[in-house]
């Protein structure tokens, strides 16, 4: 997890944006490339809320919990939020102290894969990228597929 970043994907706009205009392999391929590599805001709510220091620097405490925002289907699953720059995630909740974290592919499948206390896996079935706007979903075994990718690829290039 990352912040204290400016968070912009528009090759991953771009590419989504063709996928839903033109739903080839090619452009398949290309979102997942990007997915690959991108960096997402996620909408959070983390309480107690982080304190700045004498420089502006944000420090959580230590009994601080982070709260992820979801979505739910209109058949009641739970999907994680996944923006790709701030005016995505606007279009959802347009807050000027919206609390967020910076997250990669990685983060959300740690996530899709957390248990709690009792033991039981996350609601979320996955996560949606933009979802006031291209609303592309990935579940939980497209995460999976994606992260073989990169690895193979990862691999391939070594």
């Amino acid at each position: 997890m990352e912040n204290n970043r400016i968070i912009s994907n528009p090759i991953l706009v771009g590419a989504m944006e063709l996928l839903k205009t033109d739903d080839t392999e090619e452009h398949r391929d290309l979102v997942m490339k990007e997915i690959m590599s991108a960096t997402f805001l996620a909408p959070v709510v983390i309480v107690p809320a982080p304190v700045a220091d004498e420089n502006g620097n944000l420090h959580m405490q230590p009994d601080s919990r982070i709260n992820f925002c979801m979505l739910k289907t209109p058949d009641e699953k739970a999907l994680f939020m996944a923006f790709t720059d701030w005016d995505e995630l606007r279009k959802w909740k347009n807050e000027k102290d919206q609390q967020t974290l910076a997250l990669k592919l990685e983060d959300y499948s740690r996530m899709l894969h957390q248990k709690n206390a009792q033991g039981d896996e996350t609601p979320a079935i996955g996560f949606a990228i933009n979802p006031y706007g291209a609303n592309i979903v990935v579940t939980r075994e497209g995460v999976a597929h994606i992260l073989a990718a990169k690895e193979s690829a990862k691999k391939m290039g070594s």
